[in-house]
């Protein structure tokens, strides 16, 4: 669905109609802003506002009345229920000589089928219990879909409650666009279509100032900018992305609208793959997902494809071949509250963006750029640490070997086949190995890289220096130790030699009269200059930390 149509029914009763295509000299060419208008804030949030209809010259959330749970609390969830229409509604809404509609005829088999999968995922993912219900003269859902001639649209719909009968919900089709009758897959130009009238039926706007047929009312109003009022952002929009693609569910901004207005559901709950190909560059995607270890995979992408990944929640990759063999570009996006913590790509070189998670990336040959953003984020190699070089590049790093050569950047840990390395030494990973040099001494940071690792997985799940410093000194000297046996030890780690009497009485003093504690003093131990230079700080930040 190539949508150029709709307005915004900012009037009580107003229809949306829309088209599949906007033709050179069309008379409802609509204008077009640089930038966003947010005349009348709703929620404050203008990429919402944008697609949500309000009382006139109303402001705030009390302006808004045009959803079904209207009278309760926004987000709250609701049922909404829809049918078929069996014949003409007696109340019309196929009819309208001004327009030139007529006729009727039933949805066939294969739209039912496209409404009931639409219907269900809106169930899974949002607070809306999409329910169908069957169709009579005086019994019908609050969403009615049927079929008509129309002359001037391919569909056009009415937002909740903004009829004085029941014709608000339903939606019509036009029975003169083949694309709205069959074919209708997920991505295609008709199941687009369905997609931007349930949008309307829910209470969602064109997030610009046009309607099919009718052109713009040139009043003020909230409306996206150029370069938002586009199907990238929202299938509201009449604007097509650069590359031609369709949708195959909502955008980005008609995510937050939707859960705005009704809530939203742990969807893709679990450890979901979302997996991509080729063919993934010709439709619009979004990932929503709610919970669980997630991971875009795109190794099933060939070189013609574009492979430029970013993780980040509200953001944009380009995946896959255009229709036209080019390489797409955006067409798959992030909700703005969904977590992607894994990446896996191909063998041909890819581009990837981190989020704040603790990612990891599966890199494929080639030459290959991972950024890891915020997190601890790891790369995953299948061959031994030895068959891999590493060198420091502008504050990031150049890992070559097998077949690879990465530039990485924000990335602290990497991982091999045979042992893993940190090289956040001036983190966690130096964290883990000044307590390891003051509790164990340093030959235990490069002899014991179980150590290391055990450190590490502790100060990774967020335990505090001073409680993994008590750990270190339960598994050396055991919980009953003594204040004597801690100061013997630690200063022996650090000065290579036992204290006499006269050096460990200070320490023994401060332990005694409450100064310090064993954990404290151990901090400061663990951070002095002296464990610092015994355990060669400076070349592990080098070098990295082994740990396994």
């Amino acid at each position: 669905m190539t949508l150029f149509v709709s307005e915004g029914a900012s009037l009580e009763g107003a229809r949306l109609s829309d088209h599949s295509r906007l033709h050179a000299g069309d008379a409802y060419a609509y204008a077009s802003y640089s930038t966003y208008q947010h005349s009348f804030p709703y929620t404050g949030d203008y990429r919402i506002d944008a697609l949500l209809e309000g009382y006139p010259n109303q402001t705030g959330l009390g302006a808004l009345g045009y959803q079904w749970n209207a009278g309760r609390a926004l987000g709250s969830p609701v049922q909404v229920t829809y049918s078929f229409a069996a014949a003409a509604p007696s109340y019309g809404g196929n009819v309208d000589a001004s327009s030139g509609d007529s006729g009727f005829e039933p949805f066939n088999a294969e739209q039912k089928a496209a409404v009931r999968q639409i219907m269900g995922q809106l169930s899974q993912e949002f607070g809306l219990d999409m329910v169908e219900v069957g169709d009579g003269t005086f019994s019908y859902g609050q969403i009615r879909f049927g079929n008509n001639y129309q002359e001037t649209s391919t569909g056009y719909s009415w937002l909740p409650f903004s009829t004085p009968d029941d014709r608000s919900g339903d939606v019509w089709l036009d029975l003169w666009t083949p694309q709205n009758l069959s074919s209708l897959a997920p991505g295609s130009e008709g199941y687009g279509t369905l997609l931007h009238e349930i949008g309307h039926a829910l209470g969602l706007k064109h997030p610009g100032d046009y309607n099919a047929g009718s052109g713009g009312s040139g009043l003020p109003g909230n409306y996206l900018g150029t370069a938002e009022d586009n199907e990238t952002y929202t299938v509201m929009s009449y604007t097509a992305p650069a590359g031609g693609q369709q949708r195959d569910w909502f955008g980005m901004y008609d995510l937050l609208a939707l859960k705005t207005l009704y809530g939203s559901r742990n969807y893709n709950a679990g450890d979901t793959v979302y997996s991509y190909t080729d063919a993934t560059g010709r439709v619009l995607k979004i990932v929503d997902d709610g919970s669980g270890f997630d991971t875009i995979d795109i190794s099933g992408v060939s070189s013609a494809g574009n492979r430029v990944v970013d993780m980040r929640p509200g953001t944009f990759s380009s995946i896959g071949v255009r229709a036209n063999g080019q390489k797409a570009v955006q067409n798959v996006s992030i909700d703005f509250s969904t977590v992607v913590e894994k990446f896996v790509g191909t063998a041909h070189g890819d581009i990837v963006t981190g989020n704040h998670a603790n990612n990891v990336f599966v890199l494929g040959l080639g030459s290959n750029v991972a950024d890891g953003g915020a997190g601890i984020d790891l790369v995953q190699y299948t061959g031994n640490r030895a068959g891999y070089q590493g060198a420091a590049t502008g504050g990031g790093l150049q890992v070559t070997g097998n077949g690879a050569s990465d530039t990485l950047s924000n990335v602290e840990r990497l991982a091999f086949a045979d042992s893993k390395l940190a090289l956040d030494v001036g983190g966690n990973a130096g964290l883990a190995a000044k307590i390891l040099g003051a509790v164990f001494d340093a030959p235990v940071i490069r002899a014991d890289p179980g150590s290391a690792g055990l450190a590490l997985a502790k100060v990774d799940a967020g335990m505090s220096y001073a409680d993994l410093l008590t750990l270190a000194l339960d598994l050396r000297l055991g919980a009953g130790r003594t204040h004597e046996q801690v100061v013997d030890l630690l200063y022996t780690n650090i000065a290579g030699a036992a204290p006499t009497a006269d050096q460990a009485a200070p320490y023994l003093a401060q332990l005694y009269g409450g100064t310090f504690t064993q954990a404290s003093l151990g901090v400061m131990a663990a951070e002095t200059a002296e464990n610092a230079a015994q355990i060669d700080l400076v070349g592990l930040a080098q070098t990295g930390l082994i740990y396994v």
